[in-house]
């Protein structure tokens, strides 16, 4: 074990880079034979697929000035993804990077991976929180980014220590991929059973999603709002009210909620949460949706989610689901407006109105068994996943504080 790292060897990223440039600002044109602007929606899940990052029409002096290179870090100067980087690690001979992104090209004392890992830690990001600009779009800026303090031993140390933490990132980068194939097969299962239902090739019949509620209580439900759950009617331990953190794309996470107390769940009764009932965020990350499976015998839903609760005879709620998490945005746009990055509300009326496919009740059945089963796959994963990411944390503070 080494001893932390000493003032002296704490330096400014302005003193290890030979430089810290603004991006080109061009319109993207789709044509491959021009230069490739790498812009930041293109940098996804810490990585790029450089096939799909469009053209811009530059100058040849433009082109050299903002060209690319292996080692090149990548910073997000504003937005929700401000601070984000990315490691240029392999691009086309002809890239660029756009106008909302800031390249730091290193000085040969520095190595660009361990550099790179610093920019992943909880110091680092402490420094960007901190020098943030900005409330509803944040940003920094190159100056802000200059100033950015990172501890950098000798070159063999820093070399040591990206190895070490190479190795955890390419732990972690197995377990993505492999959730991510899960996934696939999620897709595929689903196509092998009922065909592609926005084409509905193999002619289910349609309804309206208001004509396969449930007649036993009130098939759509929207959350609480002003008067009927007020903020200060929140306790610290209670009925769980579940909210949008809860809902992940076709997964019920219990994880953490707000709480209330018996006495208030008696007068919302008709908000509360059975399982099997479907739960749909109406903010933010609208129409993300999930079965609801809790394991606690009374809870409700939030201001911002939509129960819905079906004929379990017509139609299997994991088939639902699914159906608007692997295929929504083809058939139906839920969002109260067309503005992607609006934080919109949908509504009751606007979901039972939705028409969609609905195949035989057993061969949803069928499937829902089959998706079960890959679900269990995938939770076993989502452990090992959530393990390798504090082994990744753990590994990186004490590099970073030098006890690595």
């Amino acid at each position: 074990m080494t001893s932390p790292f000493t003032a002296s060897e704490f330096v400014r990223l302005a003193d290890i880079a030979e430089s810290i440039d603004y991006g080109v600002t061009a319109p993207a044109v789709s044509n491959p034979d021009l230069p490739r602007m790498l812009r930041i929606t293109d940098i996804q899940n810490g990585r790029v697929d450089w096939r799909t990052v469009p053209g811009c029409a530059i100058g040849t002096v433009e082109a050299e000035r903002f060209a690319l290179r292996c080692g090149d870090i990548l910073f997000a100067r504003t937005g929700a993804t401000t601070g984000k980087t990315y490691l240029i690690s392999e691009c086309p001979k002809q890239s660029v990077f756009a106008s909302y992104l800031i390249r730091a090209r290193l000085r040969p004392k520095a190595l660009p991976q361990y550099v790179y890992h610093y920019l992943n830690s909880a110091g680092y990001w402490a420094q960007i929180k901190a020098g943030a600009s900005g409330t509803a779009q944040p940003g920094v800026n190159a100056s802000k980014l200059s100033n950015l303090s990172l501890p950098l031993p000798e070159l063999p140390v820093q070399i040591r220590i990206a190895a070490i933490l190479d190795k955890a990132a390419e732990m972690r980068g197995k377990r993505v991929r492999v959730a991510q194939s899960l996934y696939d097969l999620r897709v595929s299962a689903f196509l092998h059973f009922f065909g592609d239902p926005v084409a509905n090739e193999r002619g289910w019949r349609t309804y309206k999603v208001g004509d396969l509620l449930s007649q036993l209580r009130t098939g759509t439900k929207c959350g609480p709002f002003g008067s009927a759950l007020k903020k200060d009617e929140y306790v610290e331990n209670g009925i769980p009210v579940w909210g949008i953190d809860n809902v992940l794309p076709n997964r019920f996470d219990e994880g953490r909620s707000l709480y209330i107390t018996p006495d208030k769940f008696s007068q919302l009764t008709p908000y509360a949460v059975m399982p099997g009932d479907i739960l749909i965020s109406r903010a933010g990350t609208v129409g993300r949706m999930c079965v609801a499976q809790p394991t606690v015998a009374k809870s409700i839903i939030g201001t911002n989610l939509i129960r819905v609760a079906l004929n379990t005879n017509q139609v299997a709620p994991e088939f639902f689901t699914a159906l608007f998490t692997y295929f929504g945005s083809r058939f139906s746009n839920l969002k109260a407006n067309g503005k992607d990055d609006a934080y919109s509300f949908m509504n009751t009326g606007a979901l039972s109105q939705v028409r969609i496919p609905v195949p035989d009740i057993q061969l949803q059945r069928t499937y829902v068994d089959y998706a079960s089963r890959v679900g269990n796959i995938e939770s076993k994963l989502r452990e090992d996943l959530a393990a390798i990411v504090d082994l990744q944390r753990n590994l990186a503070a004490r590099a970073f504080s030098g006890a690595l």
